[in-house]
């Protein structure tokens, strides 16, 4: 198991830097303004979006990470 999780918690951080910057300069160029854009039923309905696409996301890697344990 060790071995499995070292290759993993570097793949992670090795990739870390490269996600900061990205998010960084989608910040520095106004892109990431939904959060900041306020209360209408337009951008309530943006940031649900991009939130269930976060929770879809985590659950698919939940069902992936079951399955790969499950054939193990």
């Amino acid at each position: 198991m060790y071995r499995r999780i070292v290759p993993a918690h570097a793949n992670c951080i090795e990739n870390l830097p490269v996600f900061a910057v990205i998010v960084f300069a989608a910040q520095r160029r106004a892109c990431t303004r939904v959060r900041l854009s306020g209360r209408s039923n337009a951008v309530i309905g943006v940031r649900f979006g991009f939130f269930s696409v976060q929770l879809v996301a985590f659950i698919w890697m939940i069902v992936l990470l079951m399955l790969h344990v499950v054939a193990s």
